[in-house]
């Protein structure tokens, strides 16, 4: 007689689904897990990561002169020159070769950033976020589309979740004290211009008053 394995419930908090095969995890949980490093990961949509966009490319613009940007800027460089021989160097590869910048890179990473820094319940830090950022790089030019072998239609291949997980472990491992420190410039500035129209409003109200 055929062995059928006993239905076992998916190990997600108030999941009602069953487990698929020998995975802990139903369908639809599995499938975040693969593409996000989590079983309850999602992808960042655009309009979530717009106006975290617009701030790393102030922030580049503004601070992209310092020493430690600079040395940031030659290090994704390398990083594009260097790839491993696997999943994720085929796709540093290609991004080098569609015309991705050190900048293009140092921007998406920065705004997934500042995304999860903000916006922790919605991007925690964990592998999540790993995936994410190495998702926002290896997604900064689509793969093209090619003709199939087994027919005449054009296809789009998937990428591998692990260049995910390499970009954004590499990305994890040198530059979030950069970004902390273009974060923490950014907020000095902001709070020295309200001081100092905090005092422009003061004078001007003294000035009244008299």
């Amino acid at each position: 007689m055929p062995f059928n394995p006993p239905r076992r419930p998916c190990r997600v908090n108030d999941c009602t689904q069953v487990a698929q095969a020998v995975s802990r995890f139903c369908p639809k949980h599995l499938k975040a897990f693969t593409r996000h490093g989590h079983e309850e990961g999602r992808a960042i949509r655009t309009f979530e990561l717009r106006p975290y966009r617009a701030l790393a490319a102030n922030l580049l613009k503004r601070f992209g002169d310092r020493r430690d940007v600079q040395a940031a800027l030659l290090w994704l460089s390398k990083m594009l020159d260097k790839a491993p021989e696997d999943a994720a160097g085929v796709e540093l590869q290609r991004l080098k070769s569609q015309g991705v910048t050190p900048e293009e890179m140092f921007r998406a990473a920065l705004a997934i950033w500042t995304f999860g820094r903000e916006r922790p319940r919605a991007l925690p830090d964990d592998a999540r976020l790993t995936y994410a950022l190495g998702r926002a790089i290896v997604r900064l030019r689509r793969r093209r589309r090619v003709f199939a072998r087994t027919s005449l239609r054009l296809q789009t291949f998937n990428v591998p979740p692990r260049a995910f997980a390499y970009v954004g472990l590499r990305i994890r491992e040198c530059l979030p004290v950069l970004f902390e420190r273009l974060i923490a410039l950014d907020e000095a500035e902001h709070q020295e211009e309200a001081a100092l129209r905090r005092l422009i409003r003061e004078g001007d109200e003294r000035v009244a008053s008299r």
